[in-house]
Parts: structure tokens; sequence; C-alpha cells
């Protein structure tokens, strides 16, 4: 009986330790492939290959270290593609069961049905992600929704929700909605918003370019919108020519504007076109704050044009500000 009960307890430590092992194993995993679907995530990319994110195990664990559900994290790829969007629609829907709270999946949804111009589903989860999560970057595709779908009023009553948190990038899409889209805005409105505005807006820049084009009237202030959608329009259709025409326009229309001449660089870049690239960045360097990301670029252009000493000194310059991915470049060309 003695020896029964050892070899009981002996095999019950053993299955214990095999499955304490296992778990560790399903979590290191997980997390390795975490660290990619987050960074792509935050980044609102689409980068992974789809093979690599189909290989992942996302039923256990099946939340991320971020608190994210991992069903959602992996159906974003899915619905991309043709053959597998029902799966990817269902995985979406499961993380709902997992966490509600962030809304992340019903942002996700919303962009999914705006898409496809299903316009009541893309409101109707769009709204949900709102209702749970305000504070967040659902603020931005609700306020498309309700200002596509003519909805002034809900949109009024949505930055009333969020107006007390004095974030910047909210105000200023609110602003730009209601210029856009509805017609019976005024200057003096406009101006009253920012009168408000100027008392936390960190970024002085943004401040200015609203000023400058509220003071060009609404049609002016149209404009620059219109200018500016043509461009992301064509920049995501990878029609970087016509990209380049319309970021120059709206360069000229909010010359303080930092994510234009950005833009153009990136542009003149994917084209090729590496000295007006460099001449670009050279500009942005003048006029605005650099991240680091603009160094590499550089960095990148001047390799590609044979000039090592000058796309070292600039990768050297990228890593110094803490930008990730300009160490592959200094190992590849300055070792």
């Amino acid at each position: 009986m003695d020896r029964l009960k050892r070899y009981g307890i002996i095999s019950f430590l053993f299955l214990l330790i095999l499955s304490i092992f296992y778990t560790n194993y399903k979590f290191y995993n997980s997390y390795k492939f975490q660290k990619k679907l987050f960074q792509d995530w935050n980044e609102a990319s689409l980068t992974l290959p789809l093979e690599e994110v189909l290989s992942y195990d996302t039923n256990f664990p099946n939340v991320s270290f971020s608190g994210l559900p991992l069903p959602f994290m992996k159906g974003r790829y899915l619905v991309m593609d043709s053959l597998l969007k029902e799966e990817g629609l269902k995985m979406l829907y499961q993380a709902e069961k997992i966490n509600k709270y962030l809304g992340v999946h019903n942002n996700e949804l919303a962009g999914y049905y705006l898409g496809q111009k299903n316009i009541d589903s893309a409101y109707a989860n769009s709204k949900k992600a709102f209702d749970r999560l305000p504070n967040n970057v659902h603020v931005n595709n609700f306020f498309n929704i309700l200002s596509n779908t003519q909805r002034e009023r809900e949109l009024d009553s949505a930055f009333i929700v969020i107006k007390d948190n004095k974030k910047e990038f909210q105000w200023r899409d609110y602003m730009f909605k209601k210029t856009e889209k509805f017609e019976n805005i005024q200057n003096d409105t406009l101006m009253g918003y920012l009168k408000e505005a100027a008392s936390f807006f960190v970024d002085k820049n943004s401040l200015n370019i609203l000023k400058e084009l509220i003071d060009k009237g609404p049609k002016g202030f149209g404009n620059y919108v219109q200018t500016l959608k043509n461009a992301e329009k064509y920049f995501l259709e990878e029609d970087f020519e016509n990209a380049i025409t319309y970021y120059t326009q709206a360069n000229l229309l909010a010359p303080n504007e930092a994510t234009n001449l950005y833009n153009l660089g990136i542009c003149y870049y994917k084209l090729s076109r590496f000295e007006q690239a460099i001449s670009t960045f050279e500009r942005f360097f003048d006029e605005f704050q650099s991240t680091g990301l603009e160094e590499m670029y550089t960095a990148a252009c001047y390799f590609e044009l044979g000039d090592k000493e000058n796309g070292c000194k600039y990768a050297y310059r990228s890593d110094n500000m803490g930008y990730e991915g300009a160490d592959e470049l200094i190992e590849l060309f300055c070792r």
C-alpha cells in the first residue's frame, strides 16, 4: 500500500511538473508572437505574412499581455482575405466573450463593415466601441461615421462626452469633421473652439494650422480637408505620383503641419527618388522636431545612393534618438 501510494504521489508530481512545463512553453511561444501582433496593431498596420499569422495559436492563452483578446488580434488579418474573412469575422465576434470592455473588436468590425459599405453595421459597432471606451482611438472611427452619415447632433453629443479629456487629436478631428461635412458652421464658432483649445494644446503648430485654415473661411478649411483626403487616398493606393501632387498642395495650405512634409518625403522614397526625399527630410529637420524615424529614412536614402558616410551619420542619429530599426541599418552598413 505504501509503495502504491508512493508511486501515486510520484506520478502525480510528474504530471504536475509536465503540465507546468507545457503551460510555460505555451505562454512563452504565445508571448513571442503576441509582440509581433501587438506592434502591428499599435501601428494600425497589417505587415505580418498571413501564413505566419495562421500558425499562431490563440486558444490558449486567449488574452494578450496587454489585455487584448488574441482572437481579435488574429482575426483582423483574416477578414482582409476573401477566402478567410468569414473565419476572421467569427474570431472578432469571439473576442466579445473574452474582453468586451475595451471595444477593440467593435472598432475593427466598424472599419470592416465601413469598407463593405454596410453603414448600419459600421455605425452600430462604432457606437459600441465608443460607448465602451470613449477616451481612445475609437473616437476617430465614430466621428468619421457620424459625419459621413450626417448625424450632426450625435456628433456634437459625442464630442461633449470626450471634450473634458482635452486631447488634441480628438478636438482637432471634431473641428475638421464639423467643417468638412456640415454647412452651418461659422468662423466665429470654430474660433471659439480654438480659443478654448489654446489653453491646453501642447502642439502650437497644430493650433496655428487650424487658425490659418479658419482664417480662410469654411471653404478654405474644406479645401484643405479635401486635399488631404485625396493625398491619403492616393498614398494608401500606392499611387505616389498623385499623392505627391496633393501632399504638396496640402503643405502649401497648411505649412505648419509636419505630417504633410513627412509623407511627401516618404512618397519620394517609395518612388526611389532618393535625392528629392533627402531634400524633403532636410526641410523637415529645419522646420519641425523629428522623432528618429525621419533620420532613419534619410539614412536609407543615402545608402541607396551609395553614400555610406552620410547614411551612417543619420543612422547613428536615429539610433541615438531611440528609434527601433536603425540598429539594423547600422549592423548592415556601418560595422
